[in-house]
């Protein structure tokens, strides 16, 4: 069961998968933003890769402000189990209801947005959203609408490629977990849960097995080739460093690159990727500017992987 967080009073909309309430609902959140789990709206400010500003985003911001202000304004927040988690931007990851209703159940039946599996299956409502979403598919609702689907490539998002890509991350986050109940030997970093033990044993030269999103740091390649990371949180990185010393390097760098970096400017082959992996080492602490950083550093192919060690 999840964890109720307290009542909190909605100060603004921001779209339909985005609030602003009067405080930080946990201690991991630094914003009064909310991201809610499982479901993503389509845009209405910033676009994003496969992600357009649209006029349905508009919409659905319009029809999630009435929703709330039906229900005075006030929302339950939940934990979808028995962590607390914030995404990361800093932003608390909650299970929102409202007047005995549940926001993101209801949107997905509503077809304002599919059901979003991007970062991994619901814990406790997993079964729920995707009865609904098939029910919302099946009546042509929202996005699933002639209307919305017919829409130009510009204007629209490639939903059977996109559920296609998340259901592909999630498998690979579900195997992560399961064999995490399995074996202690194994940190996760998905929205951060196993950061802080990991950064309490960096420095050890323990050997350990990391599993998390793997991409490049800020500035792409300018940064290093070779230089990878886990992303946790903004300004928390976790480094995986292929070695100078590797004996196949370049090999290294390809097979990480072809195997886990998604390109959405090359469809459909360079998207469907799994993006998370599983990588093995000693953790080590590499210095930079006076801050010190977690790191794997590679030198076989073999530390990483699509599967657990």
């Amino acid at each position: 069961m999840g964890i109720l967080l307290g009542t909190f009073k909605i100060v603004k909309v921001i779209d339909g998968d985005t609030v602003e309430i009067e405080r930080p609902p946990i201690a991991e959140a630094n914003r009064r933003t909310l991201r809610f789990l499982n479901i993503d709206t389509e845009e209405t400010h910033k676009p994003k890769d496969l992600g357009p500003v649209t006029e349905y985003g508009e919409e659905v911001t319009k029809l999630a402000t009435a929703w709330y202000a039906q229900r005075g304004n006030k929302v339950e927040l939940k934990t979808d189990g028995v962590q607390s988690h914030a995404d990361f931007y800093g932003r608390a990851l909650v299970q929102v209801f409202a007047g005995g209703d549940h926001y993101q159940k209801q949107a997905i039946a509503n077809g304002w947005t599919p059901y979003y599996e991007k970062y991994g299956y619901s814990e406790e409502y997993h079964e729920i959203f995707v009865e609904t979403e098939k029910k919302a598919q099946k009546d042509k609702l929202g996005v699933w609408s002639d209307k919305l689907q017919k829409r130009p490539a510009n204007a629209s998002r490639p939903y059977d490629l996109l559920k296609k890509w998340w259901r592909m991350r999630a498998e690979v986050i579900k195997l992560a977990m399961d064999y995490q109940k399995q074996s202690k030997s194994l940190y996760i970093l998905v929205n951060g849960k196993d950061y802080m033990q990991l950064v309490g044993k960096a420095g050890s030269r323990e050997d350990v097995q990391v599993f998390g999103e793997i991409t490049r740091p800020a500035g792409g390649e300018t940064a290093g080739r070779g230089l990878f990371i886990f992303s946790v949180k903004q300004d928390v990185p976790f480094y995986i460093y292929v070695s100078a010393e590797a004996k196949q390097r370049n090999e290294i760098i390809d097979y990480i690159e072809r195997t886990f970096l998604s390109n959405s400017r090359k469809l459909p082959e360079s998207l469907l990727k799994p993006n998370y992996g599983f990588v093995r080492g000693a953790l080590a602490m590499f210095p930079h500017y006076g801050h010190q950083i977690p790191e794997i550093v590679i030198t076989d192919k073999e530390q990483v992987s699509v599967k657990p060690f």
